[in-house]
């Protein structure tokens, strides 16, 4: 989901809860949000409602992440987790980073295709190996210094166009420098727009 808050408006909302926190007004709306939290999304609503959603799925997704595997990484190791606590971690297709043997911590599994070079790749084998792979949902891991923009663009266009859903996170969303070059996801939020029915965005 692309989400585009106005912030001049939050600011506004903020104030006048603020300044207005003693009235009846804004009280009401405190205890209402409060049991609307309270009731709604506590853990065993929660729980309850993935374990529907897990029973009225009819069909087991198949499931791929493109992310940095098996070396010495943050996200990396925030990716094992995320495949270590699945049903079936082996599995699920990891579409990783080229590296050199000797930085790998362990062997890879026969799940891992290492397939894209950071930055400078253009992505077309990594999207080329994802399609062939027959996936339904694709996990990409964000990070800059990972993917070229423009490329990640052009790559989530056309696995959009094949029907196959994403996710990606954002462990890093402010502006920034790469090469002595400023990077924005400004860049592409036009084209992200045009995708936003197949994608989903998680901040981290």
């Amino acid at each position: 989901m692309w989400a585009e808050p106005d912030v001049n408006h939050l600011a506004t909302l903020m104030r006048h809860v603020y300044e207005n926190k003693n009235s009846d007004e804004v009280k009401a709306k405190v205890e209402t949000a409060y049991a609307n939290i309270k009731n709604n999304f506590n853990w065993d609503v929660s729980a309850k409602k993935t374990i529907e959603f897990l029973k009225s799925v009819r069909f087991k997704p198949k499931l791929g992440i493109v992310s940095t595997w098996n070396t010495k990484c943050g996200i990396a190791e925030y990716t094992k987790y995320l495949v270590s606590n699945l049903r079936n971690p082996e599995e699920v297709k990891i579409f990783a980073n080229k590296v050199s043997s000797k930085d790998l911590i362990t062997m890879d599994g026969d799940n891992v295709i290492r397939c894209w070079e950071p930055y400078f790749d253009d992505l077309s084998t990594l999207c080329n190996k994802i399609l062939e792979s027959d996936l339904d949902v694709i996990h990409v891991q964000f990070n800059f210094g990972f993917f070229e923009l423009n490329s990640l663009a052009d790559m989530v266009k056309k696995l959009k166009e094949k029907g196959i859903k994403l996710i990606i996170t954002f462990h890093s969303v402010g502006n920034t420098e790469f090469m002595n070059k400023p990077v924005k996801l400004d860049s592409i939020k036009k084209r992200a727009k045009t995708c936003r029915q197949n994608l989903g965005a998680f901040i981290k």
